[in-house]
């Protein structure tokens, strides 16, 4: 069942879609996010978990301006997932963070707070999960920090 749901949310996430309809899936894979560890396990490169990062990517993307995007409330959304992918799949976003990295950057100064916030929540899920990850010198793992 989940399957069928992000299949039908990638669909909906096409830039053809009206940004209503957008902004609803990007919603959805924000709450499916939760539930699709299995789903998006594969380590293959085409996998769904590839592309279902790279619509979060292009959500945040689509007609920038010179003050952000041109839909902010589907780029916060966007940001959301991202920040989600981060904090509950990072070894299906990690390889993509080269891409990811400089669009979240971009967002911190774009003009809707909303946006920005989402861009800074991103930040904050990528360190925390850096700091939970830190390891010795020696190879030890240090216990994950309570924040």
């Amino acid at each position: 069942a989940i399957d069928v749901m992000l299949g039908t949310v990638l669909d909906c996430l096409q830039a053809a879609e009206t940004v209503p309809v957008r902004r609803a899936a990007a919603e959805a894979l924000f709450h499916l996010l939760g539930h699709s560890r299995e789903a998006l396990s594969s380590a293959d490169p085409a996998s769904r978990g590839t592309h279902i990062v790279r619509a979060a990517i292009s959500l945040c993307r689509t007609n920038l301006t010179n003050d952000g995007p041109e839909h902010p409330e589907v780029a916060a959304v966007g940001l959301r997932c991202i920040g989600r992918f981060v904090s509950e799949h990072f070894a299906i976003i990690g390889p993509h963070l080269s891409s990811v990295c400089p669009v979240v950057l971009a967002a911190v100064r774009w003009v809707p707070q909303l946006v920005a916030v989402q861009a800074l929540e991103f930040w904050t899920s990528l360190a925390n999960h850096e700091i939970s990850n830190q390891v010795y010198d020696d190879g030890a793992v240090r216990e994950a920090a309570t924040l």
